[in-house]
């Protein structure tokens, strides 16, 4: 259980930082992994079923 987990995580990274990405920047990783590699997994992560565990999430804040 522990490999699923460790392997589930980057996709849970790559979810959020789409979904929050006008709040927050991750300056660590380059743009081009975000803006190409970044929706690759989060659609990757749908097929499996990990975005389910933010159902609940909050919306993200639209800035005016």
């Amino acid at each position: 259980m522990g490999e699923r987990r460790q392997a589930a995580a980057p996709v849970r990274g790559a979810y959020l930082a789409q979904r929050y990405r006008a709040e927050f920047g991750m300056g660590d990783i380059p743009q081009p992994v975000q803006r190409v590699v970044f929706p690759i997994v989060v659609a990757i992560g749908r097929l499996f079923g990990v975005h389910r565990r933010f159902a609940d999430a909050p919306e993200q804040v639209q800035r005016n």
